[in-house]
């Protein structure tokens, strides 16, 4: 993400894909009337944060930013804004959802601060949401093939990307973490410049989406733009893990 474009600091702006399908996720495991506490790493313009307040009258939510060069539009959809890095957040609650969505392909160790959030601040009946890039996609894999890697200002080869994942390390990502995936959605619209060329071109957009659709179900490692999961603590990982230690 380019924080320079206007764009992303525009909380009214409409939500990518792959946000709308985290939101959905958390829709299906709680009901607008409950009491749910939400840590938002990566608060951008506080988009997604205005659009969850919307579902859940009663959300309390918190972000964590390393730039504060989103407080101006973020700060109205939170009850508390940290402005440091995740690795060095340190705040005396737990969670009922905590949101990564575009964040862990930033970090440097998105396996460690993963593990880290989890054990410290999420609840043990919580969720985690999770959205990321695949680098598997099947544009990055034509490219390779004419030996071609050029990083971009957004997209799957954002230049601010650190870390790349396939559906399989990803998945991997979640177990080392210990996270036990509940359920998985695909982003497959995200206006990749592919996708106005020949032969999608020729396709009316209504019926590309749908078309796109069908591929990302049938084949999500390749096809999918992004995966999205919501995620619960593998209690039995846990505890294995703890006694280990001991």
């Amino acid at each position: 993400m380019i924080v320079e474009d206007a764009v992303y600091l525009d909380p009214n702006r409409k939500l990518a894909q792959s946000h709308r399908l985290a939101v959905n996720l958390i829709q299906k495991k709680f009901i607008p009337e409950m009491d749910i506490a939400v840590l938002d790493i990566g608060v951008g313009s506080g988009a997604v944060a205005k659009g969850l307040r919307e579902i859940f009258p009663k959300l309390m939510i918190d972000g964590v930013d390393k730039s504060d060069v989103y407080l101006d539009t973020s700060k109205a959809y939170y009850n508390n804004v940290y402005y440091v890095p995740i690795e060095a957040l340190e705040i005396e609650r737990q969670y009922d959802v905590i949101l990564l969505l575009d964040v862990l392909e930033h970090l440097e160790d998105p396996w460690q601060a993963l593990l880290s959030l989890k054990r410290k601040y999420l609840k043990k009946s919580g969720f985690v949401v999770i959205s990321i890039p695949n680098i598997a996609h099947w544009t990055i894999r034509l490219k390779l093939l004419r030996g071609y890697f050029k990083y971009a200002r957004w997209g799957i080869l954002d230049k601010t990307h650190l870390r790349f994942f396939t559906l399989g390390t990803y998945r991997e990502l979640l177990q080392s973490s210990e996270l036990h995936l509940v359920d998985m959605d695909y982003s497959y619209s995200m206006g990749i410049s592919e996708y106005k060329e020949f032969p999608f071109s020729l396709i009316p957009q209504e019926f590309r989406n749908k078309i796109l659709r069908k591929l990302v179900n049938w084949k999500p490692s390749i096809f999918a733009i992004q995966f999205i999961s919501i995620s619960h603590p593998d209690v039995t990982a846990s505890e294995a893990i703890s006694e280990a230690e001991n």
